[in-house]
């Protein structure tokens, strides 16, 4: 076992600070980083699951590298909990925000069309503009090739046609 806090990586004292079990793994925490964290690291989020596998103070990974990977939401639902990683699912589908019901009422009262959705994991629930879908990122751009030189003799002086301001 390390003798340092797998989260900030000071020293850690077997007498004080204590271990957690994480996927399997007795994980040292101080008791600074305990009491900071202990909601997170009881539920096993994702944040602090990825604070783990980020961590160059732990040296075993995997069971951590493979829970965050299960949590890791299928790419048709979209959306991602901020708190335990698990896939949302939508509740409630342009919902309007504030006074009216939409059409010129709307433009007037101050009203926001919403998509609402819930974990159903951890019960989150996250507001998100209505039919919003960020833009996919462009594909690479190949490197632009520098202009090829004509032959020589090709494009002469004598031979281009002069502009009518040079006759």
């Amino acid at each position: 076992m390390a003798e340092q806090c797998a989260l900030c990586g000071m020293p850690w004292n077997r007498h004080t600070d204590s271990t957690w079990q994480i996927c399997g793994l007795e994980i040292p925490i101080c008791l600074i980083c305990g009491a900071e964290h202990a909601f997170s690291l009881q539920k096993e989020d994702a944040g602090i699951l990825r604070m783990l596998a980020r961590s160059p103070y732990l040296e075993e990974k995997g069971p951590i590298l493979r829970k965050l990977e299960a949590r890791r939401p299928a790419a048709a639902s979209g959306r991602a909990c901020s708190d335990c990683g698990a896939p949302m699912e939508r509740k409630l589908k342009d919902f309007f925000l504030g006074e009216g019901r939409g059409g010129l009422a709307a433009l007037v009262a101050g009203s926001y069309m919403v998509d609402l959705y819930a974990c159903p994991q951890c019960g989150k629930v996250g507001l998100y503009t209505a039919g919003f879908r960020p833009k996919p990122e462009p594909a690479p751009e190949e490197e632009p090739q520098p202009p090829s030189a004509p032959e020589q003799g090709r494009w002469s002086r004598s031979r281009q046609k002069k502009p009518p301001w040079e006759k």
